[in-house]
């Protein structure tokens, strides 16, 4: 071995060896023994007491809670990330309720659309276009955002039209105007359970055909009725697609 290499390997030896006994004349006993801090230098000081708890100790009271959110994509993130410090709440309850924050910019902190985020491992949504006017919370449960579907203040799965207008109230809005107020939007639209789940990754039918319309305005091809407008498809503007003069939601208003 060259000389310059050995007398390199002995500097190097004995820089290790003064940082190591530095090291243990130094630092403290305590050190680390309440976080990166001296735990005798922490004692009279209020400021830095212990505020965080043990997640499994939440588990204790909310077991119900805890099962929910475990199931879900929410299951390795701490509670009081969005809850709070939970010591004081654990010593008295009662007189110190947790934080349940349900404003939309707090969910937007980390699941407002930003390109410095991995789209593959946190939702984004975009909160100037997606259901504004309403709270998260109000579809779905924080616990478990991806598939619990709050309706009028219950978990539910049910495929129902209530569950459509929580997202989509200006659509309904026009349709409640109009002569297909009384048809559930599943009718033309199909089940939505897959869209309600994942709403940017499934989408629901939207039929644009004559002859879905024909289903039941076609004259000689839906069933006859006082009650729904009847049309010869076959000679009424054969060339267009209803929905290019027709509004859908209310077919007696017009483009």
């Amino acid at each position: 071995m060259p000389k310059q290499i050995q007398r390199l390997l002995i500097v190097f030896a004995v820089f290790i060896s003064l940082f190591l006994v530095a090291r243990h004349y130094l630092v403290p006993k305590t050190f680390g023994d309440l976080g990166h801090y001296r735990a005798d230098a922490l004692k009279d000081n209020k400021d830095h007491e212990i505020k965080y708890i043990d997640t499994a100790q939440c588990s204790t009271c909310h077991a119900d809670i805890s099962s929910v959110k475990y199931a879900g994509v929410h299951k390795k993130i701490n509670c009081q990330t969005c809850h709070g410090a939970g010591s004081k709440h654990i010593g008295d309850p009662t007189n110190n309720l947790l934080e349940k924050p349900t404003e939309r910019e707090f969910c937007g902190k980390c699941h407002s659309k930003n390109i410095a985020r991995p789209s593959s491992v946190i939702k984004q949504i975009d909160l100037t276009k997606h259901n504004v006017g309403n709270k998260c919370v109000k579809c779905h449960n924080p616990h478990t955002p991806e598939i619990k579907i709050v309706v009028a203040g219950s978990d539910s799965k049910k495929d129902d039209p209530a569950v459509c207008i929580a997202c989509h109230e200006k659509i309904n809005n026009i349709k409640m105007t109009g002569k297909h107020k009384p048809l559930a939007c599943q009718i033309c639209h199909g089940s939505g359970l897959d869209h309600i789940k994942a709403p940017s990754i499934k989408n629901i039918t939207k039929p644009s055909k004559r002859e879905f319309c024909g289903k039941c305005h076609g004259k000689g091809l839906a069933p006859a009725s006082n009650f729904i407008k009847q049309i010869d498809i076959k000679e009424h503007n054969t060339d267009n697609k209803c929905i290019e003069c027709h509004i859908a939601h209310n077919p007696l208003e017009f483009k």
